[in-house]
Order: C-alpha cells, then structure tokens, then sequence
C-alpha cells in the first residue's frame, strides 16, 4: 500500500476521473480515489431548529475503518480536518468543539458496515453549513478524508404539535394527547396545555396533566407526548385548548384547537300563556345542545276515561333559527279562538334522547248569559231558573228581580208597587235561582246580570204565576 502523501496525490489526479453515483434515493456516490468513495445526499438537508437532522451516509475504504470522525466546514473551506471535529466514534476524546458535544450520534455504531450516517438532536440555526467525514484505521498512517460534503440547512421551527382529541361527552372523562413535533432522541422538551374561555385570557384547565411521557421508537428516535385528563361540560364547548412545546434555546411551537363537547339542556318555553280570543299567541321554545336538536310542536288531547294524551300537530306559522349553540322553533296563530286553548309541548330529539317542556294555554273569552227552566208556573209549584254564562275566567253572575209585585183576590189578578230584590250570586259562571211554593207576589220580570273584567251584560226572563 502506497503512504498516504502518495494516496493524496493520487486523489488529485482522480477526483475529476472517476464517476459519481445517483442511486434510487437521489443520494450520489463520490469517489476521490480507488476503492475509497463516499455516498452523500444528492440535494441539500432542510430541517428546522429545535429538532433533529439525519445525514446519511455510507463510505468505502481499503483499510479496516476504526473510528468515525466529522467536520463542520467553513463556507471557503475545501478541507476542515485540521479544526476541532464536532463527533469522534472514540468517546475518550476531549477536543469536540462545545457547541456539538452530546448532540451527535452514530446511527449504526458497526464499523463493518461502513455506515457513517449522523444524526444531530436539538438542533440550532448556526448549525447549518457544511459537514466532512473522516475516517481511521488502527494507527494514524491509515486515515482518510472525503473531500465531499453533505449539505445542512436550518429554518425555524414551523411545524406543529399534533393534538388527539377524542369524542367529548358532558359529565364524561376525556383525555386529550398533545404529541410534540419531530422524531428526536436528543433533549426532551418542556409540553404545557392552556385553556382559553369564551372571550377569556389563558389559563390552566382543571384536570390530570402527565408533564411529559416519552416512547423510545428505536435506539435513536423517540416520541415524546402529553396528556390532558378532565371531565368535560359544556362549559368547554366551542373553548380553545392550547399546547405549547418548547425545546432547547427556548425555541417554541404551538398547537391550538376547538373542543365540541356533545350535551343538552332542557328545553325552555317563553311566551305568554294567557291570551284574550281574537288575538295573536306567540310561544317560543328554545334548546341548547350540540349536535343542535330537532325542535317540534305538538297539542296534548286529554281523554279523561284513561287520563292519557293524544298529541296532534298544531295548526299555525312555524319559524326557527339558530343562536349560537341554541335552535329556536316558535310558534303563532292569529286571531285566537278558544278551542284554541289546552296543553302545548315542545319536544327536542337530541340523539338518542327525546327530552320535553309544556304549557298550559289559556284563552280568556265570554259568551251572552243563557238562561234556562219554565217560566210559567202554578200558584203553590216550585221555580227554578239557571243563568249559565260561558267565560274564561268564571264571570260573577248574579240573580235579581224588578217589576211590580202582584197578588191574587177571588182569583183577580191584581198589581202593586214596584220594587227590586237581590237573590244570589256567585263566581262560578252559572247560578240557579229555585223559589219553593211560589206566590203571585212573585211573578215578574227576573234579570240575570254577568260581569267578567270590566264589562256587564245581562238577560232577562219573564215569570207567570197562574193563580189556582
């Protein structure tokens, strides 16, 4: 074997000789010299800082290689072995220049393979550049330098934490998995998880924070991830949650999401129950959930021999809309009746459940007092009258009688003053007025009178009392 001044000169006849190499991987194949040949990235390495960079790289030599040495070149420098090197295979060197030591590593420490591909954990912007390979036998007469160069270029960190979000289920446990960004082996980072309110500034959320759990993928790369454990309500929903990852040199990145959490509340109906017939009812029902439910309106028709409800679909103008989580179907009918009245019920179809909310309608009205029974009777017979007035509320009716009083004198009918007596009354809607063995003074002209609010209104009847 020639002396390595030999080898040298050598090399400088056959670097622009000999052949590279593309293989399928795009990586080329430099051959200085015969038999000693470098395989190298064709193209430039671009990772980001904070991270971890694979240069691979595979190697040919006529000696047994012992140990594994790399440089970082300079931007004019052809040859960089005669600096500090920034990795030795051989761990009791001492000269590895600061800014390296720990952060490279072999990623097949078996010489007999020829594989000097490094990687390098925690990466910094200063760590773009240039970087040579050196290798060496077992005494110093056997070592080489490969004059080709892999290529490393650093940007900032841009990628992101990936956060795993599972189903959320108010009054159920979730946990949340924020897993940090790159494959590294190097220094693990610090994770933190941030919770953001509806127009709230940040803060920590209540639950089981794991700081940092690390799964080892193979001797030289590692995943490293954290977990949230809470119980979700639906306070969270359409809440941020942030994670927030941060390497070496304070270099940081975040991933933030929204959190739908599935709940529902029971429905709420507003509107006045009480409307006078003839105008407009107006109820509304409003449900807050996520997903949005399926709002209806139904009418309950009450049979009292089983005391069940038939619902029927109501007739009259139907409009929903959305607010925010809230859907919102309300419900009118113009010119009230009182058929009109009775038991509402909106109902929500939320998934799976069917959750209800009632109310009881009332529509105030009045009708013209009826009165009803004989009006002529017998001297000596019993009367008996009803007023019935139809009104929501119960009208207070009363019974009275005017006119003039009478007598009966060798059968002659025979009249008097006039005066008014006050029977009864009462807030029922309907009174009946019975008079028992009635008299001739007795017959005339009975009023019924109703008074509902502010309004009266009466109807009268005449009673004839025949004289025996």
């Amino acid at each position: 074997m020639s002396s390595f001044k030999s080898r040298t000169f050598i090399f400088i006849w056959l670097i622009t000789c000999l052949p590279t190499y593309i293989d399928a991987l795009q990586r080329k194949k430099f051959c200085q010299h015969e038999g000693f040949c470098v395989t190298l990235n064709e193209n430039e390495i671009r990772a980001e800082a904070g991270l971890c960079a694979l240069i691979p790289c595979s190697f040919t030599s006529l000696f047994a290689p012992e140990h594994i040495i790399w440089y970082k070149c300079g931007p004019t420098e052809a040859k960089c072995d005669n600096s500090d090197p920034i990795f030795h295979s051989d761990k009791n060197k001492d000269n590895i220049q600061p800014g390296f030591k720990g952060r490279m590593s072999l990623l097949d420490l078996n010489m007999a393979e020829k594989n000097c591909s490094m990687v390098i954990n925690d990466l910094k912007k200063s760590d773009s550049g240039s970087y040579q390979l050196r290798v060496e036998g077992n005494n110093t007469r056997e070592a080489y330098t490969y004059l080709a160069k892999a290529n490393l270029s650093l940007a900032d960190l841009n990628q992101r934490p990936s956060v795993m979000i599972p189903p959320l289920t108010e009054g159920q446990q979730a946990t949340l998995t924020c897993t940090a960004p790159g494959l590294c082996s190097g220094s693990p980072p610090k994770i933190t998880w941030m919770w953001r309110g509806k127009g709230e500034e940040d803060s920590y959320i209540i639950g089981n924070i794991t700081a940092l759990k690390t799964e080892n993928l193979n001797a030289f790369t590692n995943r490293h991830l954290s977990t949230l454990t809470f119980n979700a309500s639906a306070d969270h929903h359409k809440t941020f949650i942030t994670c927030k990852v941060t390497f070496t040199d304070d270099i940081t990145t975040e991933g933030t999401v929204s959190l739908n959490v599935t709940y529902v509340r029971k429905p709420q109906i507003f509107g006045t129950a009480t409307v006078k017939e003839g105008d407009i009812l107006n109820l509304t029902c409003s449900v807050d959930s996520f997903p949005p439910s399926v709002i209806g309106w139904s009418k309950s028709t009450k049979q009292a021999e089983h005391q069940s409800h038939n619902l029927i679909k109501v007739h009259g103008h139907q409009e929903i809309c959305h607010l925010d989580t809230s859907r919102i179907l309300s419900f009118s009918i113009t010119n009230v009746t009182a058929k009109d009245a009775g038991l509402y019920i909106c109902t929500a179809q939320h998934l799976n459940y069917t959750l209800r909310e009632e109310i009881n309608v009332t529509v105030e009205y009045v009708r013209k007092p009826q009165i009803s029974g004989r009006t002529t009777v017998m001297e000596g017979e019993d009367l008996n009258l009803t007023c019935s007035v139809d009104s929501v509320p119960p009208s207070v009716v009363k019974w009275r009688k005017s006119g003039e009083k009478a007598y009966c004198r060798d059968n002659i009918f025979s009249k008097v003053d006039k005066s008014t007596v006050t029977y009864l009354q009462a807030k029922s809607g309907h009174v009946s007025l019975s008079i028992m063995n009635i008299t001739v003074e007795e017959a005339g002209r009975y009023i019924c009178k109703a008074t509902y609010q502010n309004d009266s209104m009466a109807e009268e009847i005449h009673v004839k009392v025949n004289c025996k």
